[in-house]
């Protein structure tokens, strides 16, 4: 059987639910948090509502610094995403993570890409071979293994495609 709960915490309920249009919309885990320790039983009625906000406000804070901590100490398994780090005036290691990424810079890639197969094919029919060795990060002698041709026909391929890059993606890079 469930105890009916009392006055000062119903206030205290009622007061959260009155900041939450005060709030920012971007700090919904606060007032989350609050609710939670606001229904918790084993805190006193004394002064719950500021005690309430004050531990939910630290315990916010202190759950955003562990995961910028966290983020600053492990690598990323998404090499689209970066990471900025840098020490605060206290000298704790500070990260943010930055997603480079963005459906533009997706598309002009992809079309940078089909347009550079193409004419990858136009060279012969160990172009479009040669474009995926040098995108790989291949050597020469290993992509002109791959092709089934010489080193030499591999370095031409790769002067031909990165001046065709340049010419008509960097046109002030002639």
């Amino acid at each position: 059987m469930r105890t009916p709960m009392s006055a000062a915490r119903v206030d205290a309920l009622a007061e959260i639910y009155r900041l939450e249009r005060h709030f920012d919309r971007e700090q919904p885990d606060l007032l989350d948090h609050a609710l939670d320790l606001a229904l918790s039983e084993q805190r006193q009625d004394h002064h719950l509502i500021r005690n309430v906000m004050r531990n939910a406000r630290w315990s916010v804070l202190r759950r955003a610094q562990t995961r910028i901590s966290m983020a600053a100490k492990y690598p990323l398994a998404d090499p689209s995403h970066r990471r900025r780090v840098w020490r605060d005036p206290e000298g704790r290691e500070q990260a943010l993570m930055v997603d480079n990424r963005t459906p533009e810079s997706a598309a002009i890639a992809a079309d940078f890409l089909a347009r550079l197969d193409g004419e990858a094919e136009q060279i012969g029919q160990y172009g479009p071979r040669c474009l995926d060795g040098l995108l790989a990060g291949y050597t020469a002698r290993e992509t002109a293994r791959i092709a089934s041709v010489s080193t030499t026909t591999v370095e031409r391929s790769w002067r031909h495609l990165r001046r065709y890059a340049r010419e008509n993606f960097y046109p002030d890079h002639r």
